[in-house]
């Protein structure tokens, strides 16, 4: 039976980070997937003294980052993955017991599911509030002419109307 390790030993650190490096390599499963893998194992292995569930989030940005999703990554909440919680110790919990790191992705993709769905929130009342705004500053003049100069218009007679069709063409010199 497995037992719950509070973090790696730090004999076994450099190893263990090979090992992750390899791991993600090989694995053939989904990018973000491996992202989470990355987060999971740098916060497990705990490799520097402090702030590495920080840093697993980092790492996995970084890692999205180079597999061709570019800065983007930047705004991907992966710091939420990382907040402790009684949930993720659980989750972290149930990864090395049974040693299945899907618990660990699902947990990944629940979070990112929250934090994608409150920022595509915000992204929508913005963009309400910047339709709405704008649609406040028009002026009559910016939607178009009104009812009334158009009719002004359809009542002005043809030769007020000045129409360049109606001009005779000069005549040639002889």
């Amino acid at each position: 039976a497995s037992e719950i390790v509070e973090e790696c030993p730090w004999r076994l650190i450099e190893s263990k980070m090979n090992d992750l490096f390899a791991s993600v390599e090989r694995e053939n499963i989904p990018v973000i997937a491996k992202a989470f893998l990355v987060a999971y194992f740098v916060a497990y292995l705990k490799p520097f003294d402090s702030h590495n569930d920080l840093i697993a989030s980092l790492a996995a940005k970084a890692y999205l980052a180079n597999q061709g999703y570019g800065k983007a990554m930047a705004f991907l909440p992966l710091e939420n993955l990382m907040r402790k919680s009684d949930k993720k110790k659980d989750i972290c919990d149930s990864v090395q017991l049974y040693s299945d790191i899907t618990y660990f992705v699902c947990y990944g993709i629940e979070q990112m599911t929250l934090a994608l769905s409150s920022l595509l929130d915000v992204a929508t009342r913005t963009v309400r509030l910047v339709l709405d705004e704008e649609r406040n500053r028009l002026t009559p003049s910016d939607v178009g002419p009104s009812q009334e100069s158009a009719e002004k218009d359809d009542e002005r007679k043809p030769e007020e109307a000045g129409s360049p069709h109606e001009e005779t063409p000069p005549q040639p010199v002889l």
